[in-house]
């Protein structure tokens, strides 16, 4: 009796005048097995940062350690921008607020951050410095399923707080490194594939080489493994897990992770593509067609163009091929949209392939009216070539919000139509345009 009465003692110690909410709360969070609430961690509150990236990589002892790898970036809208192929449909508003209003992007400052210890959920990206301490740009992509990241192993709610199940933060695998995180929870997305996971990687690209870095990730697919491949990374140096939480000492995140850049490419993901383009075998444009619409057909849910059919039927008789980028390799992608004068196709990952065209290649993009995305239009300006934007209506019944975890977020799931003789007419015109 008098041990138990002594440990309550010890555990009440410094709890007195503390409300019975709060006691409660340090006593869960104080005991095996309880939990603990979540708090973001930023930038901005770490150290005045390291220079390059040798000083990065170089053996210290503390951390962690960051690397302001480039400052913000203005681009303005749109050298390419061809007005008169442009269409409104029922939505001249939203062309002219959206594309053809004179504007520019910024992007977000870019930094490679090395934490010393760290614990990963490898399928998510999420990256926790200790028990509760959440590294903020790692929850971004994760939000987008989860607003609450309730989603995520070993966090729930409690009285609208997220918190930690200390349970969880003792993973009984640990990954030595120093390794470079590859992934955020978006990864299995081509375009975010792309656009978020490859810069870091061509960043890092000859530590990688040199077996100096290791890269961390959740288990890849085969057409994953074939883009690290082509930038000949050995898979000696892929650590696939397929644990739902891991241990890592040194590990090194990537701020194009966090997935805001996707919107606002830099001139660090343009260039990263074409690393990967240029790298071996190269590219093969032998018999790739100059004329491409980019299909969604392989795609059954999500966006749906109710009458795609008939509109690759009629750009067929003006000589164009219709292509499914998810049913080809990542060199065939490479090969086909490197040759490519004319893009024609709707909003979605397979016009990412866009940033391995040449400048000057015309990209049409159809954009249904209650998703009006910027990427590739931000894209295009990027890389010099020139974009025209067609809106297709939307029905309003189609076009709703739903409530997640308290935040509103636009369904992505309907069904549109595209008026195929604006689109044919448009993409006739851009295919008698000089290069």
């Amino acid at each position: 009796m008098r041990a138990f009465s002594n440990g309550l003692v010890t555990r009440a110690r410094g709890l007195a005048g503390r409300s019975l909410r709060t006691v409660k709360r340090v006593l869960d969070e104080r005991r095996s097995g309880g939990s603990v609430a979540l708090v973001f961690v930023t930038p901005d509150e770490l150290p005045a940062g390291i220079p390059d990236r040798a000083g990065l990589l170089a053996p210290r002892s503390a951390g962690p350690l960051i690397w302001p790898t480039a400052g913000a970036e203005r681009h303005v809208l749109h050298d390419g921008l061809l007005r008169r192929l442009a269409s409104a449909g029922e939505h001249p508003r939203l062309l002219s607020e959206r594309f053809l209003s004179p504007g520019e992007y910024y992007t977000d400052p870019a930094y490679f951050v090395r934490f010393r210890q760290a614990l990963l959920w490898p399928r998510w990206g999420l990256v926790m410095l200790e028990p509760g301490r959440l590294w903020d740009d790692s929850t971004v992509a994760p939000r987008w399923f989860t607003p609450t990241l309730m989603g995520v192993p070993g966090i729930f709610t409690r009285h609208g707080a997220s918190r930690l199940s200390l349970g969880v933060a003792r993973p009984a695998r640990v990954i030595e490194g120093p390794a470079l995180l590859l992934n955020n929870s978006a990864h299995h997305v081509y375009g975010h594939w792309l656009m978020d996971c490859l810069p870091g990687v061509v960043a890092f690209l000859e530590p990688l080489l040199a077996g100096k870095l290791s890269l961390v990730a959740p288990a890849l697919s085969p057409w994953q493994r074939r883009t690290l491949q082509r930038l000949r990374i050995p898979p000696t140096v892929i650590t696939e897990i397929t644990d739902t939480v891991v241990e890592c000492r040194d590990l090194i995140f990537a701020s194009f992770l966090s997935s805001r850049g996707i919107g606002r490419p830099s001139q660090m993901a343009a260039q990263a593509l074409r690393v990967l383009a240029d790298s071996p075998p190269g590219q093969n444009r032998a018999g790739a067609p100059p004329l491409i619409y980019v299909s969604r057909a392989d795609v059954p849910r999500g966006r749906v163009m109710s009458n795609e059919r008939r509109l690759i039927e009629a750009l067929a008789r003006i000589g164009f091929v219709d292509v499914m980028p998810g049913t080809l390799t990542i060199d065939q992608q490479i090969d086909f949209f490197s040759a490519a004068r004319v893009i024609v196709g709707p909003l979605g990952s397979g016009l990412a392939n866009v940033g391995f065209a040449p400048p000057g290649c015309v990209v049409i993009e159809i954009l249904p009216s209650s998703y009006l995305d910027t990427w590739i239009f931000h894209l295009t300006a990027l890389r010099g070539q020139r974009y025209a934007p067609i809106i297709a209506n939307v029905r309003e019944s189609d076009a709703r919000e739903i409530e997640m975890g308290g935040t509103r977020h636009r369904v992505v799931s309907f069904t549109y139509e595209v008026d195929v003789d604006i689109v044919v007419q448009a993409a006739g015109v851009a295919a008698s345009l000089e290069t």
